[in-house]
């Protein structure tokens, strides 16, 4: 079975939704969830703010957190993560931010967050390789697999 459908097989079941914030990923991570069938039982919605001015705008992301981290960092992964539960209504959130080239030095810097529905956020940080496009894919990879494994915990 495909992670996507892992993912919205394990929250249907345990009755859990997502919401999601992206800005590197374009809402690629949101793609593939609603590409399985039964995904609005546990798939919210989803804001893809690629901008600094569509993340204050659309996520309510205090423009100072993005000046002072950067757009591409760990604090601003965390508050579009609890964004996307909050504004989606969601119990889980997933914010997606990272750099996908396809040039500079931090080409591949990626973080990914989760906003858990007891109020935790956990962050990641990822260095992808690869071109655009891959460096994309793997990013929403990572985001199912770390979303599959958190739905699992008991």
């Amino acid at each position: 079975m495909p992670l996507a459908e892992r993912v919205i097989a394990r929250a249907r079941a345990n009755h859990l939704t997502i919401g999601v914030a992206e800005s590197v990923t374009g809402g690629m991570l949101a793609s593939a969830l609603t590409e399985v069938a039964g995904a609005s039982e546990a798939f919210a919605g989803g804001i893809v703010a690629y901008t600094n001015d569509a993340k204050a705008r659309l996520l309510d992301i205090d423009e100072p957190l993005i000046q002072n981290h950067g757009a591409v960092s760990s604090a601003v992964a965390c508050a579009m993560a609890e964004a996307a539960r909050k504004k989606t209504g969601a119990g889980w959130g997933v914010g997606l931010t990272g750099f996908a080239g396809p040039s500079g030095d931090a080409v591949g810097n990626v973080h990914i967050a989760l906003a858990h529905p007891d109020g935790k956020v956990e962050s990641h940080e990822w260095r992808m390789s690869g071109a655009r496009e891959q460096v994309r894919a793997d990013t929403v990879q990572q985001a199912l697999e770390l979303l599959l494994d958190r739905l699992t915990k008991p």
